[in-house]
């Protein structure tokens, strides 16, 4: 019990660990172009080629899926063939935007069908053969580990609307220059109230996942 809950929090620091490195980098590069008189769409773009190579090359070294580095990889390339067509910085910024929000209303949608996003959770929460064996049952019908999944699912999608919502409005009411790091800080700060208001339903759903099986019918 121990090691599994040294895996996760082992698990929690690295994810973490590369959100700060996509979210730092591009937002040092900026700031270090713009300070040599590097326009401000080149320096976003670089910042966003940098992000968009690493989720690239993490998620085709992986062994799993990596949704997270899936999504970075996606959404950089979205933001930098934005800047090139429409010159736009403040649509650059607006790229997480264009994906989160739609993704956002689904995870919503999802988790209260009780249809959940079930691979997401795994790799936080099954650690043993045990508790693989218990996921697989779990997820066979309706109980405590699909409903505690759903219900982490739907918060998930709200937390992922209400980032949306304040970055779009540090977009459009804030400087361009003062934008970039203000919309950049909200991000990890949303992940992290993800991280707080999912806990309650995935410590459920983990437990659940050792509790022993009710006898059919």
């Amino acid at each position: 019990m121990a090691d599994a809950g040294a895996d996760r929090f082992s698990e929690v620091r690295r994810s973490l660990g590369l959100l700060v490195l996509d979210v730092g980098v591009p937002t040092a590069a900026y700031y270090a172009l713009r300070a040599v008189g590097v326009g401000v769409v080149v320096a976003l773009v670089v910042g966003a080629g940098f992000a968009a190579g690493r989720a690239g090359w993490a998620w085709w070294r992986g062994r799993r899926a990596d949704p997270i580095a899936l999504l970075v990889l996606v959404f950089s390339v979205v933001g930098i063939a934005t800047a090139f067509v429409l010159g736009s910085p403040r649509m650059m910024l607006a790229k997480e935007e264009l994906g989160i929000v739609p993704l956002g209303g689904w995870l919503v949608v999802q988790g209260l069908r009780e249809r959940p996003l079930a691979e997401w959770f795994r790799p936080w929460l099954v650690r043993t053969p045990e508790q693989a064996t218990g996921w697989e049952q779990g997820l066979r019908g309706p109980g405590p580990l699909r409903r505690n999944l759903a219900g982490a699912t739907a918060t998930w999608g709200a937390v992922f609307l209400a980032t949306a919502a304040v970055r779009l409005t540090l977009v459009v009411l804030l400087p361009i220059d003062r934008a970039v790091l203000a919309s950049q800080l909200a991000l990890p700060l949303g992940v992290v109230v993800g991280m707080v208001a999912t806990a309650p339903w995935t410590a459920r759903a983990r437990r659940a996942l050792v509790a022993p099986a009710r006898p059919a019918g």
